[in-house]
């Protein structure tokens, strides 16, 4: 409980903390207090710093305590040092008594004055203390101070320990330990009892099995959602569209499309370039309807060898574009020229072009929240290994939904560009293929 490790900004947060102007209760702030709130409620294991009590964190028994009153020392409101993790009975008894001691009481202090050794406070301090050696229960059960500890004594009064609701809480404690454990006792005993030897060590298994499944499920879940970044993602995550489509095949249908896009470029300017010229228009609809199999321009410009043959029959004269304009078609025309592979992939392409349109507006909205990306691309190897184990858990929960698609996103924008711009132009080839398959 004691000797916890001090928070650390990062230049991220400093920059919010500055804009707070060590006001607690700042707009600017809240985003700062919920990353403090996860550090600390890791840090403190979940207990009060002051009492011990295990706090239920999804109400509001759980607080940020400042060991010395931010209401004297504003310039410390923010300091990591002066924060800890206590109970609301234990943060309000507490109230604004000054814990320095009498000699450096009633000073102006800046951010960087934090007096940083025990001797300065009359309490016990969560980072310059060890809590056992001013502090201990007496029959398990009375919170006491060790040894007379002027310190000890001195938090039991400010923070009223001496309390009866402390001691009866932990007698229930230990009332729910031992009802639990002598279920368990009358569990197995009645299998002993009733069972062979090989069918009751089998069921035995069994039941350790389950419960040692569930407790590595749960674990996961908890140790992601106590990750502030991966909770903070993971809640962003699901309110994005078209998330489902991030994955390892469509990233390489993306990257590939990305590579190819040049080949979609040419087919799209060629088509609308005949599509813009009243002359050439006229003369291909006049060659359409020549031909014995009826066929459109859309077939006759994703076949090579349709191609071809009217390539042949532009340059034979059979097909009389005009003069003015014959130069221009011309250049457009020889750049969809290609291989025959390359019109297998042409048409790959084509095939995949709703996807691609979902993915870029996808990644656009993900690109847009200024927030996100930072955090996502600055999680740890270590963070990113929970989320993966996080994934392989049927959860219906959504929290848990969003997170398992971190790994994958954090994938995404470590390897694929997320420039704005460059995703706008691959969404106005999707759509303007989608315009030429008359799919809109």
């Amino acid at each position: 409980m004691s000797n916890a490790i001090v928070f650390k900004y990062s230049p991220t947060l400093a920059k919010r903390l500055l804009k707070c102007n060590d006001n607690w209760s700042s707009s600017d702030s809240s985003y700062i207090k919920r990353k403090l709130r996860y550090h600390l409620r890791e840090q403190f294991q979940e207990k009060c710093f002051y009492c011990g009590v295990e706090l239920q964190t999804g109400n509001a028994k759980a607080e940020i305590d400042h060991i010395v009153p931010k209401g004297d020392y504003r310039s410390f409101t923010f300091r990591p040092e002066n924060l800890v993790w206590s109970c609301r009975v234990c943060n309000t008894t507490k109230g604004t008594n000054d814990t320095l001691i009498e000699g450096l009481r009633g000073v102006t202090y800046s951010y960087n004055d934090y007096p940083l050794n025990s001797n300065h406070y009359e309490i016990i301090h969560a980072y310059f203390d060890n809590y056992e050696d001013h502090i201990e229960l007496e029959d398990n059960l009375f919170i006491v101070a060790k040894a007379g500890s002027s310190k000890g004594i001195q938090t039991i009064l400010m923070c009223g320990l001496y309390r009866l609701q402390l001691t009866q809480d932990k007698v229930k404690a230990i009332m729910k330990e031992k009802e639990i454990e002598r279920k368990v006792y009358t569990e197995v005993t009645g299998i002993f009892e009733s069972k062979s030897s090989e069918e009751y060590e089998s069921k035995i298994r069994k039941l350790i099995d389950g419960v040692d499944e569930e407790l590595k499920s749960f674990k996961l879940i908890n140790d992601a959602l106590c990750t502030p970044e991966i909770f903070d993602l993971g809640y962003s995550i699901i309110k994005f569209q078209n998330v489902h489509l991030f994955n390892e095949r469509n990233k390489k249908l993306f990257t590939y499309f990305i590579k190819k896009r040049y080949i979609l470029e040419y087919y799209i300017n060629l088509f609308k370039y005949i599509n813009e010229k009243v002359s050439i228009k006229r003369e291909i609809e006049k060659y359409l309807v020549s031909l014995k199999e009826k066929k459109t321009l859309f077939n006759i410009l994703k076949s090579h060898d349709e191609f071809m043959y009217f390539k042949q029959e532009c340059d034979s004269g059979e097909i009389n574009i005009d003069n003015r304009v014959k130069k221009f078609f011309i250049n457009k025309r020889d750049c969809l020229i290609l291989t025959k592979t390359d019109f297998v992939i042409l048409n790959y392409l084509i095939e995949s072009i709703e996807i691609i349109g979902d993915i870029c507006k996808g990644m656009l909205s993900i690109a847009s929240n200024k927030d996100f990306i930072p955090l996502l691309l600055d999680l740890t190897p270590i963070s990113l290994q929970k989320t993966i184990d996080i994934s392989k858990i049927n959860n219906d929960n959504l929290h848990v939904k969003g997170i398992s698609h971190i790994p994958v996103l954090h994938d995404w924008f470590n390897h694929i560009s997320y420039d704005s711009k460059n995703l706008k132009s691959i969404l106005k080839i999707c759509e303007d293929l989608k315009q030429i398959e008359g799919i809109l």
